[in-house]
């Protein structure tokens, strides 16, 4: 997918492209600021940068540059965070939001792709004509205050091992946020840039990455000892009818960290027992809970199969359909005017099966903070329960259909 995201080119960033300028590396100093990090389990969304209380903050001269590695959203000056992600990147079909529905009528060759929504440009969206170094860094002064033509998307960053320098152009006194493009906004994982006059005093490298190694322990302590604390939570009740059911969790965040595992990892019940897998404490990542574990990470399962890249010709304005004429060398549509596009199919973002295992195919739906609620599909934080109604002492096993194989998990089944 990182190839995909590298190439694909979508519609919100030609938004922002009239922002856009290319300058030269005559900036009087140039910062780096790491935006999320890897930690045990999973990531870290948090923004590494020195805090003024809770928010990383860094004070800069009129055409300073920032490096921001990993990419972000740059939001005009005035335009606070937390309102631009609730207007502007929530909801379905949002300007920066992770997902678009799809109009398009249905792929039926080389096999069947029915499809709500596809991944908006916010998450795979072509990267900015610039910034890649140095060199030909982006120019940004944040004066066009419209919340969508104004913001400069750094889009896919992975072809430039992350970096994405902007020179900063706003004047004295004004305050510019970068914000994350896909994941929670809030005031730590957010970096805000603030401006100050030549005679004042800037942050300093040296602080940058002195913050950047106190929050990389923090997060990475933090992500240890909520595995560990997953990992002994193992609740059960009884209902009025006699059931038992066993409390398990498809993934856990915090508001910066997303822990990409099953808890608890192998769950032992009983058979007739039902196992209740939450998703309420999803505030980074959305997963699923599907089994068998073929028809989830197998070569022909969801996590193979549920997103579909297919080329759009007459984009999103238009209803005809997609097509399957993708160069799976370069992930490029076949007729450089279709728009490439990624597909969630039905099957993949749908509850299906009748709630019992073993015997067919049992899938919760894709469930979490950021996929959209339609009629088609369950409600993102709302619980999965399946029964389980047959000894299984080397237990059964399943995995997230998002994230494959490396989110795995077992229920044994004891007679």
């Amino acid at each position: 997918m990182r190839k995909l995201k590298r190439t694909a080119a979508l519609g919100a960033l030609a938004l922002v492209a009239s922002l856009v300028q290319v300058g030269t590396a005559s900036a009087a100093e140039t910062f780096t600021v790491q935006l999320g990090l890897g930690v045990p389990k999973g990531f870290s969304a948090r923004a590494l940068a020195p805090r003024e209380g809770t928010t990383a903050t860094i004070n800069i001269h009129k055409g300073d540059t920032v490096n921001l590695v990993g990419g972000a959203n740059l939001l005009p000056v005035g335009q606070g965070p937390l309102a631009w992600k609730a207007d502007y990147a929530t909801d379905l079909d949002d300007p920066f939001a992770p997902f678009f529905s799809d109009p398009d009528a249905d792929l039926t060759e080389p096999f069947p792709t029915d499809a709500p929504y596809k991944f908006g440009p916010a998450f795979i969206g072509a990267p900015a004509p610039c910034g890649d170094d140095a060199t030909s860094q982006c120019v940004f002064d944040g004066s066009n205050s419209n919340p969508v033509t104004g913001t400069l998307a750094a889009g896919d960053r992975s072809g430039s091992d992350g970096n994405w320098f902007v020179r900063i152009d706003a004047n004295p006194g004004q305050t510019i946020w970068a914000a994350p493009s896909f994941g929670p906004v809030n005031i730590k994982t957010t970096l805000r840039i603030q401006v100050v006059a030549n005679n004042e005093t800037a942050t300093t490298q040296t602080a940058i990455d002195a913050a950047k190694a106190e929050l990389t322990t923090l997060e990475r302590d933090t992500a240890r000892a909520l595995d560990a604390k997953m990992r002994r939570t193992s609740t059960k009740h009884k209902t009025k009818s006699g059931t038992v059911v066993w409390d398990a969790f498809a993934g856990v965040d915090t508001q910066t960290i997303a822990l990409l595992a099953m808890y608890p990892a192998n769950l032992v019940i009983h058979k007739g027992d039902k196992v209740r897998w939450h998703f309420s404490a999803l505030q980074v990542e959305d997963h699923t809970v599907t089994f068998p574990f073929g028809y989830a990470a197998g070569e022909n399962g969801l996590a193979n199969n549920g997103v579909v890249p297919v080329c759009d010709p007459d984009g999103d304005g238009g209803e005809g359909p997609d097509t399957f004429t993708v160069d799976f060398e370069t992930f490029e549509c076949a007729d450089p005017t279709d728009e490439l596009e990624l597909d969630l199919t039905r099957e993949l973002v749908s509850k299906s099966g009748d709630g019992k295992f073993p015997g067919g195919k049992e899938h919760s739906g894709v469930r979490g903070s950021n996929i959209p609620e339609t009629p088609d599909t369950p409600p993102n934080d709302a619980p999965y329960d399946l029964k389980f109604t047959k000894k299984n002492l080397d237990g059964y096993k399943y995995a997230c259909a998002i994230h494959g194989g490396f989110m795995k998990g077992f229920v044994t089944v004891k007679g």
